[in-house]
């Protein structure tokens, strides 16, 4: 049997490795590990779910203390009745909003985007090109006041039926 202390500011006060569980089976387990320095929160039953529950927003964040000087970086936020945000090296990369998301930077992806028929890929400020399928038709538009620019060494527009090209551009 580990014991712990209640110490004069009211902290309890344990050894590394001493666990404080909670449950009539111990299904919660709150430890700091001596070995790795990790600190942990475990939820070891198989039958339900850990929740964290809060009246107002809240945080995951990285604690810094540089000589004394405390200062937090975000993980993720999610706030109260509002987005839930998601930060790397404490820049907000990802936020859901009341329309969908907000991704800052760069979306990298192994696969491929699937949209449903009529909803489009809208590229510019002004969302000037449009690409999209109604259903029977798939659709390039350039709906802004300049032109529809296809840049390439060649160009083929191609019969996937026919197995043919219809029109084709080279170079020179």
């Amino acid at each position: 049997l580990v014991t712990g202390r209640l110490n004069t500011t009211g902290n309890i006060a344990m050894p590394d490795d001493a666990q404080i569980h909670i449950g009539d089976s111990s299904d919660l387990a709150i430890y700091h590990t001596g070995s790795n320095s990790n600190s942990n929160i475990r939820h070891i039953n198989t039958n339900g779910s850990l929740y964290i529950d809060s009246a107002n927003s809240t945080y995951f964040r990285h604690y810094i203390d540089s000589g004394g000087t405390i200062s937090f970086e975000n993980f993720a936020v999610f706030n109260d009745d509002g987005a839930v945000e998601l930060y790397h090296d404490n820049s907000k990369k990802f936020e859901t909003t009341s329309t969908g998301v907000s991704v800052t930077g760069n979306i990298v992806g192994s696969n491929h985007l699937e949209l449903a028929d009529n909803k489009e890929v809208r590229l510019g400020d002004s969302q000037d090109l449009q690409i999209y399928h109604t259903g029977t038709e798939s659709v390039i538009g350039e709906v802004g006041t300049g032109n529809l620019v296809i840049n390439a060494t060649s160009l083929d527009f191609f019969n996937n039926n026919l197995g043919g090209s219809y029109a084709r551009f080279i170079s020179n």
